[in-house]
Formats: C-alpha cells, sequence, structure tokens
C-alpha cells in the first residue's frame, strides 16, 4: 500500500494566499541571490530588505504550511526553507516562483542542476512598502 503526502497542505485560503505571495515578491525584490537545490530553497537578501516585511511573512508561513523548514540568518540576511519529505518539494518551486516570478531551470542531462537567480542588489532606500 502506497502511502500519499498532499503537497498543498497550506492552511491560507485564495485571498490570503494571494497576499502571502505579494509579501513574497516584495522581499524578492530585495533578493540578491535565490537558489533552489533538492530539498531546499535559499534567498539571500539585499541590504534593502524589509525585515518586519520577511518577519510577517515568516509568522504566517509557520502557521499556514508547517511542513516548511524556515531558517534565517539575520546576519547575512539569508533564509533557507526546507521541506522533510520528498514529495513536498514541488511547494519549494511555488515558493520560487512567489519570489522571483520564474519558475527553476530544469536540469540539463549529463550536468547537475542549475537553479538560481542572482541579481545585483537593491539599492538601499528607506522607502516604505504598503501592506
Amino acid at each position: 500500500m502506497s502511502e500519499t503526502v498532499p503537497i498543498a497542505e497550506c492552511r491560507l485560503e485564495l485571498p490570503g494566499l494571494l497576499t502571502q505571495r505579494d509579501r513574497y515578491r516584495r522581499l524578492g525584490a530585495t533578493a540578491t541571490r535565490v537558489e533552489r537545490h533538492g530539498d531546499a530553497l535559499i534567498v539571500v537578501f539585499g541590504p534593502a530588505l524589509d525585515e518586519d516585511l520577511l518577519e510577517e511573512t515568516l509568522a504566517l508561513e509557520r502557521d499556514c504550511c508547517p511542513f516548511f523548514g524556515l531558517d534565517y540568518e539575520r546576519a547575512a540576511r539569508s533564509l533557507t526553507v526546507t521541506v522533510a519529505d520528498p514529495q513536498q518539494q514541488p511547494a519549494l518551486d511555488g515558493l520560487y516562483f512567489a519570489v522571483t516570478g520564474s519558475e527553476p531551470a530544469s536540469p540539463v542531462a549529463g550536468r547537475p542542476p542549475r537553479r538560481g537567480v542572482t541579481r545585483p542588489p537593491a539599492p538601499s532606500s528607506t522607502a516604505s512598502c504598503t501592506r
């Protein structure tokens, strides 16, 4: 007997999901590097990161999607999102899309996957985001 694990275990309804996606897009605008490898998504933010927005986003993510492991290293401005079950890896692709607006690159035969977006650092301004 095979056991299935639902990928979409998110507890948000559509309006909340869209709002959370918008938070990730705003955070993604300050990312300098986004990488997707196996069971992990790594996002490194530049100096323009809105730490309050990130904290709000992660608090909601912990509540609505408890299958994500969320580790933020403040000094490095590095967020690592993981999943324990390989069947939930597509959820990381969804977060990758929310942050970057694009799909992770597909691996090329004979070459390790190159799954990342590198951006120049966003200018550090004090402009506030509307929520």
